[in-house]
């Protein structure tokens, strides 16, 4: 499966981040305000894992 890490994370992430969601499990909570961000990233013209660091932390709860 080819996946390409979003230009907003500034380290590597951790392996399970790679694999798919196990769904029998609640998925890990989300710090993220996500509607917000995929709107700024749709005026902005941009893909959601174009943003950079900055654009991505006005959005972090």
């Amino acid at each position: 499966m080819n996946v390409t890490k979003p230009k907003f994370l500034t380290t590597e992430p951790d392996e399970s981040y790679y694999l798919p969601p196990d769904p029998y499990k609640d998925p890990p909570k989300m710090n993220v305000n996500l509607q917000e961000l995929l709107r700024y990233a749709d005026k902005h013209g941009k893909k959601p894992a174009d943003l950079t660091p900055e654009e991505f932390q006005m959005f972090v709860l």
